[in-house]
Parts: structure tokens; sequence; C-alpha cells
């Protein structure tokens, strides 16, 4: 969310959405592989890879996986050392306390809640500007233009890199791993692109 909005702030305007729709565009394809993830009876990636490919296949995509998220993890240190600590160990408690069922239903719960902080932001952000008649007379022109800084190869790069990117990512694949059945994998992937 956070990333849209600098980009949309640093001079792509509107088609800085094109970095949600392509996720979404993304999860509809994934819809049609959810239920194989579903079917794997796995609950990593490594996990797959080694069942699939043998002990040291799924080694080496533990490795891959881990190196981004110890900088991930290192930048999150340096920006927001306190509550960062603090997440760690309210999500480590409930995931341990009560696994991907607990982990589903926070889901549905920050999800909500971003949607809803989303939708209240924005009669607050519009009132604060002046109105939105305010905000397109202030702005560039070419802010309000959806295509004016992605062409159609730019966003075909954003979908491969989602579908890319969802396909091996643990957050999104655990998601199809703990579904109830392969449908509710594939709802769920639908109900993720929409959202």
């Amino acid at each position: 969310s956070l990333g849209v909005v600098q980009n949309g702030m640093s001079g792509y305007g509107l088609s800085a959405a094109w970095y949600i729709i392509t996720m979404g565009l993304a999860f509809v394809i994934l819809s049609f592989v959810a239920p194989k993830f579903r079917a794997a009876t796995v609950k990593t990636v490594p996990e797959y890879f080694r069942r699939r490919y043998g002990k040291e296949s799924g080694l080496v995509t533990a490795i891959i996986m881990l190196l981004p998220l110890i900088g991930l993890t290192a930048g999150q240190f340096i920006g927001y050392k306190v509550s960062v600590i603090i997440v760690a160990v309210v999500v480590t408690i409930y995931s341990i306390m009560g696994g991907l069922w607990s982990v589903t239903l926070t889901d549905f719960v920050q999800v909500f809640l971003i949607i809803l902080g989303m939708l209240a932001a924005v009669p607050f952000a519009l009132g604060y500007a002046g109105g939105w008649n305010a905000v397109v007379s202030n702005v560039p022109k070419e802010t309000m233009n959806i295509f004016a800084k992605y062409d159609l190869f730019g966003i075909i790069s954003l979908v491969i890199m989602y579908v890319g990117t969802f396909s091996v990512g643990q957050e999104a694949v655990s998601r199809f791993y703990a579904a109830k059945n392969e449908t509710a994998a594939k709802q769920g992937a639908w109900l993720a692109a929409l959202i």
C-alpha cells in the first residue's frame, strides 16, 4: 500500500495502480494452479521441492528464500525497531498457539481493517485536499492517466513478476496449502484477486 502511494506521488500518478491491478490478475491466474498447490499436501515451498526433487533441492530452495527475508527483516528492524519486535512476538505466539487457523483468522481481520482504513482515509484525504475538483486542478494532467508510465509490455511484466512471486512465496502459497479443499483454494485466490 505504501509503495503504491510513494510511486503515485513520485510521478506515476494513477498509473501506480497497476501494481495492485496486476496483483489481482496474478491471483486470477493462480486460481487455476491453487488446487494443485492444495493437492501437494505440503506446508512450505522448500518442503515441496524436497519431496519432489530430493533433500538437496529443498535445502537450496530454503536458502534462496531465506536470503531476501534477511534483508527485508533487517530493513524493517532499522525502520521500526520496537514495533517490529512487538509484532514479531505477537505473531509468533498466535501462530504457535493456533497454527494455520489462527493465521487465517488474523489475515481476515487484517485485510478487513486495511480495507476499512483505506475507505475511511479517502474522504478525510479528499476533505483535507479541498475535494476531488481541487485535487484534479492541482495535479499535472498526466498524473490522472492510468497508462502514463506503463505500456502493455510493462503491465504484462508486472503480471509475470507477481505470478512468479506468489507461486513460490510462502506468504501466499501457504494459504493455498492450508485451504480446506481444492475448491476453497481456488475460491480464495479469486477472493484475493477481487480484494
